[in-house]
């Protein structure tokens, strides 16, 4: 089997060329380009042209001004007996790299970068997809634990805008419908309930539907999404956006029950499921005992209820002096919603200083 300059990621086959150690500053330490095809005889047969291309690339790189001079100025003493570092050898990044070990997902930050300093967007974003699977809307909503931990903060003022750049990758990406792994017609007769239509959920069915598992959606709500849809605002989240990264997963074969809230689950095993997944995530807000609190019940609302009724479009308005109890996310959204109902006066009362606030 041939498969020089060829391997494959998330199921499609890529390319790729190695780049002379000279030009490594300015190419990095290969160039790659997806293929965009399952086949590997389809692979083998496109491939000579795009290793053409990303070697033509080559060849000018080295024959540009910048590289004249930097072949003419290189230490040659410093580089035989102290290598200076190379950052766009993925090698390099097998050491530890703070960023990407700070991601929950453990997201190949560097990797998706590179691809995105080449012009490769979608490649980008599939990299991002296999490990996230939602790009477009954690480059909107995430809190971004990746960026504190940065090394890019040890000499700059600012940490290289990580979380934006997976934005980036869905803005600027090419159609994927091709690229997503294939689901198999032959089934493993294994059938499997996903109680919530959430980032959780919707993760689980997107690695098990490929591997020939039955996948059955119930959710209480008319669509699909979870708290992603009913308490992030959509100045904050395009509906679009969330629509288009939803429903990719949804159509890779889920059976949807909307509208059907679960309250027992003896009544599900007796559907012959296999096993239940629980992706409800976490819809109670906290509230606060203090003084007044059930006098003014009318006026007080839970920053996460309140959200969800804006969203569904039960809530079109509120009074002109608001106060808002906390300094996170939710409590900003609220903040902000309020601007955007006829609120006149908006204060937020948090107990952390200004610098400690979690949003």
């Amino acid at each position: 089997m041939d498969t020089r300059y060829l391997f494959k990621r998330h199921n499609t086959w890529w390319v790729k060329v190695a780049v002379p150690r000279t030009l490594r500053n300015q190419l990095g330490y290969d160039l790659r380009q997806s293929l965009k095809t399952h086949n590997l005889e389809e692979a083998q047969d496109l491939r000579w042209s795009f290793i053409d291309t990303l070697k033509e690339k080559i060849e000018l790189t080295r024959q540009s001004p910048l590289q004249d001079y930097e072949t003419e100025n290189r230490n040659t003493q410093v580089e035989t007996f102290m290598p200076v570092t190379d950052t766009n050898n993925p090698q390099y990044y097998h050491k530890v790299v703070d960023c990407q070990y700070a991601c929950p997902s453990h997201t190949p930050v560097p990797e998706y970068i590179r691809q995105i300093s080449q012009g490769n967007y979608t490649e980008a974003y599939m990299i991002n997809w296999e490990s996230n699977v939602f790009p477009g809307i954690l480059g909107r909503t995430c809190d971004r634990p990746c960026e504190p931990a940065c090394r890019r903060t040890r000499t700059h003022e600012k940490p290289v805008a990580i979380c934006r750049l997976k934005r980036v990758t869905y803005d600027y990406k090419d159609d994927i419908t091709h690229l997503l792994p294939e689901v198999p017609q032959e089934k493993t007769g294994k059938r499997l309930a996903l109680i919530g239509a959430g980032p959780a959920s919707l993760t689980v069915a997107r690695d098990l539907l490929v591997l020939g598992h039955e996948c059955i959606l119930f959710e209480k709500d008319p669509q699909g999404g979870g708290l992603m849809r009913t308490n992030i605002p959509a100045f904050r989240l395009p509906v679009e956006v969330l629509d288009d990264e939803v429903d990719q997963i949804i159509n890779m074969g889920i059976e949807t029950r909307f509208n059907s809230e679960i309250t027992s689950m003896e009544s599900l095993l007796e559907e012959d499921f296999d096993a239940i997944f629980v992706g409800t995530g976490a819809p109670k807000g906290k509230d606060l005992s203090i003084e007044g609190r059930q006098e003014a019940e009318n006026n007080i609302h839970i920053g996460i209820d309140w959200l969800t009724s804006i969203a569904f479009e039960h809530t079109d308005s509120i009074g002109k002096k608001v106060l808002v109890l906390g300094g996170g996310n939710t409590a900003m959204d609220c903040c902000r919603s309020s601007l955007r109902l006829g609120a006149e006066d908006v204060k937020v009362v948090v107990r952390s200083p200004f610098d400690q606030m979690k949003a």
